[in-house]
């Protein structure tokens, strides 16, 4: 086991999330079995005023977690590695926390997306003071537990498996069988265009959907806006594979080296920090935006504020987008324009 402090740090600020959401769960479980809006009586009163704390303990148990992920993103890619025979980045520190430590990541990030979706329901349910939406909001603090509770867990195990004294395998052998720098005058490499084409057109259809949802003429369908959270989530993932089959040599200026945690080391600039920021907002606010959509069909008084929010949604999953592809592809573009070449 190793407790290094960033470590200590991330687990009494994960603590205060769980502190948090245990207390916001009792209300949530409350308000699903008694939830009367109509029968004013002393208990349903008293429930009402604890449903309103609900927003606010997600918004706090959200940022919290949100400053735990990203500590805990720095101690994995340039804290633990030093202390982990074997490891430059955080494979290697993923490696020796074996399955837990994929499956914390994995865990967190739902987790981060569940209480992102309570902001959005808390943030539409402000604009109507009768809410709505509590019995939704409830629902979705009861829905965020598992994953949250499951992290806490696996974070603990993964730190458990960590040992200072075993050697582990990492991308060193990357660099070895990659050799020089190599160039290819003309066109892209026949895979590298291909994965370039296709991310420029899946770029346009968000690009296109999105702007559709920002300034088309109201009221927009739910349809609409789950087709821009399945493209959104599809971009992701393809521009997750094209950032590591293509720009990732021109970032590193290393050919073949595909490690995407290297990204966030500092002799590389730290760039993977707002690339996968720009990815996540992509993902999150696509989700956001259909979520606001159901809540307009579905919840007619809260329309104009759902509709508001959805738009945000897209003009921020196109801002998102655009930067992406411009931190991720101006070191290619630089490359070529500098010594005429694509790397090969």
């Amino acid at each position: 086991m190793l407790w290094h402090p960033i470590l200590i740090g991330v687990w009494l600020t994960d603590l205060s999330v769980a502190l948090l959401m245990l207390s916001a769960a009792w209300t949530a479980l409350k308000m699903t079995v008694a939830w009367r809006p109509d029968a004013p009586s002393a208990d349903q009163l008293r429930l009402e005023r604890s449903a309103e704390d609900l927003p606010l303990k997600a918004r706090w148990a959200a940022l919290l977690l949100l400053a735990a992920t990203v500590l805990l993103a720095v101690a994995l890619t340039n804290v633990l590695p030093a202390h982990v025979p074997g490891a430059m980045c955080a494979t290697g520190v993923l490696q020796a926390m074996g399955s837990a430590g994929r499956r914390l990541l994995t865990l967190r990030g739902m987790a981060l997306l569940a209480l992102f979706i309570c902001q959005v329901i808390g943030a539409i349910d402000r604009h109507e003071p009768r809410s709505l939406l509590a019995p939704a909001m409830a629902r979705a603090i009861l829905i965020a537990q598992p994953p949250l509770w499951l992290s806490q867990w696996a974070f603990l195990e993964a730190i458990n498996r960590l040992r200072p004294h075993a050697a582990v395998d990492c991308c060193a052998l990357l660099y070895e069988r990659s050799g020089g720098l190599a160039g290819r005058p003309g066109s892209m490499p026949i895979t590298d265009a291909f994965w370039m084409a296709l991310l420029l057109a899946a770029s346009a259809g968000v690009l296109a959907l999105a702007a559709r949802i920002r300034w088309g003429r109201p009221p927009q369908r739910s349809v609409m806006a789950g087709g821009l959270a399945l493209l959104a989530g599809f971009w992701c993932v393809l521009a997750a594979t094209c950032l590591k089959k293509v720009f990732a040599g021109y970032i590193y200026q290393v050919p073949s080296h595909e490690c995407l945690y290297c990204l966030f080391l500092l002799q590389h600039g730290a760039v993977g920090f707002p690339i996968f920021g720009a990815l996540a907002m992509v993902l999150a606010e696509g989700l956001a935006c259909w979520t606001a959509a159901l809540i307009g069909e579905r919840r007619r008084p809260l329309a104009d504020a759902a509709r508001q929010r959805a738009s945000s949604a897209a003009l921020r999953i196109m801002a998102a987008s655009v930067a992406f592809l411009i931190m991720a592809g101006m070191p290619a573009l630089l490359w070529r324009w500098r010594f005429g070449v694509w790397i090969g």
